[in-house]
């Protein structure tokens, strides 16, 4: 049974996504579009806007509560969960990639969330690699 309220389209819907629902599909769209028309450079001038942007998008998801909670000491077993927006200078992006790689194999909304979260997070990366390269 659907929801009878929620904040946000991706938060009616409970469980795995879909994807041969049409509703459904477009979740997965609507997450893993770009969070701005202008890419963030990665200069700290932009953090500030780019990490509001993250988080419109992350409470537009329902990925506030899970995705971005990022799991540290995943190779060393100290495992320990850090939020990512009120931590994001202290965490690589290695740490990032690997604590949403936990979830990959899984048959869930978080899988798919983290699923999205990798993507917006390939495309940075990609950008990155791009710039550093001219």
């Amino acid at each position: 049974m659907p929801r009878v309220f929620a904040l946000a389209p991706a938060q009616a819907i409970d469980g795995a996504l879909d994807y041969s629902k049409t509703d459904h599909a477009k979740i997965y769209k609507a997450g893993i579009q770009q969070v701005s028309e202008t890419p963030f450079d990665c200069e700290a001038d932009g953090l500030f806007q780019f990490l509001k942007e993250v988080q419109d998008r992350a409470d537009e998801m329902g990925w506030t509560t899970g995705i971005l909670s990022i799991t540290t000491g995943i190779k060393d077993n100290k495992e320990k969960e850090e939020d990512f927006m009120f931590n994001y200078g202290t965490l690589t992006l290695e740490q990032v990639i690997a604590s949403e790689l936990q979830y990959i194999d899984g048959e869930s909304r978080l899988r798919s969330g983290h699923i999205h979260a990798l993507q917006v997070l390939d495309g940075i990366a990609h950008q990155q690699s791009q710039e550093e390269g001219s």
